[in-house]
């Protein structure tokens, strides 16, 4: 039977004891290769592997109607005796309870002491440049309700992170890093507050895929008198919110703030900017926006563009928050167009 032949084959090579030497050699060349090879995978990936360290605080915070405003005030350290690339601060708030819906909302602002520019939205700052080797940073964080409270006590995890990452190698990371929250400044409570809203739509379709608008938001300088720091907080807090969809993925919208454009986001918390850099003791303040969007469909082939539009409404509070006790004027922020 030719299975029985072809077996028979084999084994006689198998058993052949007058293998030639260059044979021999070729064979153990190829099989230490192999090995060769199979060894350095898992070195290549641990390679890899980017360093880092971190360092977390965090807190159960209580925000209700008789505390709508949580402020602390965190102050990390850096001492690197290593190569970094990224050395970040993150702020967060973790709910305890599912708390999705649109009212009330939440927000999270973070103010670096030494920040001459707006705190991104996103509440993550990269030090990597001022903590290049040893360096001292301090950060308000204020945690705060907008809108109505809710009828019960909302618990929630304030958190601080601070993270390194260095260039691959080890798993560890040659710097130390600590963070933890000072006794002041302090706040839980009802700050003095102004607040002026505005909202707007974007029609977006396939024919008439981008929509941008221009506003102007207005801080009368009776608002802002000294110190513009904390205890004065000015933040501008934007959501979107998709109303209408056909044939379109959920739209982006993006906001530009001095300079300074941000995704937005439809979940909690909202998208928060601190402006006050933006701005000058008791001085009328003047804040350029830019709200943009654009529409793409749902096909991913080539050339198959789809017919649809996609209708979205944005949201934009502006608010100024005194957490001393000062009066602020009322109607002292207004938002138009140029």
């Amino acid at each position: 039977m030719p299975t029985t032949t072809t077996a028979a084959r084999m084994r006689g090579r198998g058993d052949d004891a007058s293998r030639s030497p260059a044979s021999a050699r070729t064979f153990a060349f190829l099989v230490g290769l192999a090995l060769l090879v199979a060894g350095c995978i898992p070195l290549c990936a641990c390679a890899a592997v980017e360093k880092s360290a971190m360092a977390q605080w965090h807190e159960t915070i209580h925000l209700d109607a008789e505390h709508i405003a949580v402020v602390r005030h965190v102050t990390f350290t850096v001492d690197n005796r290593d190569s970094v690339k990224s050395i970040r601060f993150e702020g967060e708030l973790d709910p305890r309870v599912t708390w999705m819906a649109a009212k009330p909302g939440i927000t999270l602002t973070a103010i670096p002491d030494s920040s001459d520019q707006p705190a991104p939205p996103t509440w993550r700052l990269d030090y990597a440049r001022a903590c290049s080797a040893t360096c001292k940073e301090g950060v308000t964080l204020i945690a705060r309700i907008t809108g109505d409270p809710p009828a019960d006590r909302l618990d929630l995890n304030m958190a601080a992170t601070l993270i390194a990452e260095g260039a691959p190698g080890p798993r560890t990371l040659d710097t130390d890093l600590s963070i933890h929250a000072d006794p002041a400044p302090s706040f839980d409570g009802v700050p003095t507050t102004v607040v002026k809203r505005f909202e707007g739509s974007f029609k977006l379709t396939s024919s008439k895929p981008k929509a941008k608008q221009r506003l102007e938001i207005r801080i009368d300088g009776a608002a802002l008198t000294a110190p513009l720091r904390y205890p004065l907080v000015a933040t501008v807090e934007v959501y979107e919110q998709t109303t209408r969809m056909e044939q379109a993925d959920v739209p982006g919208v993006w906001i530009m703030i001095g300079g300074q454009e941000t995704l937005l986001s439809t979940g909690l918390p909202y998208m928060t900017t601190d402006v006050l850099p933006l701005c000058n003791a008791n001085r009328a303040c003047v804040l350029p926006v830019t709200m943009r969007s654009e529409y793409t469909s749902h096909s991913d082939k080539p050339g198959d563009d789809l017919k649809g539009s996609a209708a979205l409404v944005w949201r934009i509070r502006v608010r100024i928050d005194a957490f001393d006790g000062r009066q602020l004027p009322a109607g002292a922020i207004s938002i138009g167009e140029p």
